[in-house]
């Protein structure tokens, strides 16, 4: 097969036509335009790839390309990925494609992706903090019963509203899932897409507010629920300048539970957390997701350096509508003591003024049946 030498030489990149014994008989505009001026491609090899290169380029057929350091024209090496194709016998056509030039791509494509999804992720975190507000209201008002049917009204617009957009951002996300998979980040997307998820499952256990829920408890894997709220709350924590961090275990420990409802709590913890470091003096603010293990059970801290807490709002922490925000309602944590009970399991907090919290939670460990 002849190539036409007229196409060859508008190559977008390097082309060099040489004879068997490295003599450069054509190049294309590029490859003058990249590589000096020589009569033999040899020229241009590091000394210590020639004798690579000279068995490579003459072996035939070669189908995999081989990787050669060139002298450019500003007398820099750079690596290139060389293909041959033999069109004769003593006749052969070189490909060359800067390595280095493509990872760069690669990189910037990765830096595009990594932007893109951080603001989908701050998109997000926005979208939950008004569903949470809303839902605090739909709370509010469904104390009173002589308001059902406005509670209804309130619910079927709530829904309407938050879910419109959640919807067009997971469509953004699972758009974009592919290239992530590609470059390794695909856990970002799967945590984004299970918290939508999450957000459209609450909205509908309050739109059914009146029949009876039924939660779904199975053995699951804690550092997998662990390491995706730290990740969802990565994005927030790092336009706070707070620096959030999970320290698994060597061992992962193994527990029954409703996954939807224990997320509810952590995200609950760390919500207080990220506020209570806000509100810190020290140099370097944090908050630190640490669980231990013993036979029977796992304990998860959530540890944050943040102002504390004095001894009567600990001893208050947990009762209903007790709170020391402006604008809380004190549901939060009451909401939370309830989960862990149903799960078998205990909640504490433990702080000192001017030197943080941290909140325990206590879980048994999955026992499997005897056999």
């Amino acid at each position: 097969m002849q190539l036409v030498a007229e196409q060859l030489s508008q190559l977008p990149f390097p082309h060099f036509y040489i004879s068997d014994q490295f003599d450069v008989l054509a190049a294309s505009k590029s490859a003058m335009d990249e590589f000096p001026k020589t009569t033999n491609f040899l020229e241009l090899v590091d000394v210590g790839s020639y004798r690579k290169a000279k068995q490579f380029i003459l072996e035939k057929p070669s189908t995999t390309p081989i990787e050669l350091l060139l002298r450019s024209i500003n007398n820099r090496h750079s690596l290139y990925d060389v293909y041959t194709l033999h069109e004769k016998q003593d006749r052969v056509h070189l490909f060359l494609f800067n390595k280095e030039r493509e990872i760069e791509k690669v990189q910037e494509i990765i830096r595009s992706l990594e932007t893109q999804l951080f603001n989908l992720n701050v998109s997000l975190l926005d979208k939950k903090v008004k569903l949470e507000k809303s839902l605090k209201e739909l709370q509010d008002v469904a104390m009173d019963h002589d308001q059902l049917t406005s509670v209804g009204k309130l619910a079927a617009s709530i829904a309407h509203e938050i879910r419109n957009p959640l919807t067009t951002v997971k469509g953004f996300i699972q758009l974009l899932k592919p290239y992530l998979v590609d470059i390794g980040k695909e856990q970002y997307a799967n945590v984004a897409l299970d918290e939508i998820n999450r957000a459209n499952d609450i909205i509908y256990e309050f739109l059914n507010s009146a029949k009876p829920q039924r939660h779904k408890k199975e053995t699951v894997h804690l550092t997998k629920v662990l390491q995706d709220v730290a990740l969802l709350y990565e994005s927030e924590a790092i336009l706070r300048n707070i620096n959030i961090s999970y320290i698994p275990e060597k061992n992962e420990p193994l527990v029954t539970l409703d996954t939807m409802q224990m997320k509810q709590v952590l995200v609950n913890i760390i919500k207080n957390a990220i506020e209570a470091a806000e509100l810190s003096n020290a140099k370097d603010t944090f908050i630190r997701l640490t669980t231990h293990s013993d036979r029977e059970r796992v304990t998860i801290s959530i540890e944050d350096n943040g102002p504390g807490m004095s001894p009567e709002t600990i001893e208050n922490l947990f009762i209903p509508f007790y709170s020391t925000k402006e604008k809380g309602t004190g549901i939060g944590l009451s909401v939370c003591k309830k989960i862990i009970k149903e799960h078998n399991g205990t909640i504490r907090a433990e702080s000192q003024l001017g030197k943080g919290t941290t909140f325990h939670i206590q879980l048994p460990l999955y026992n499997p049946p005897m056999t």
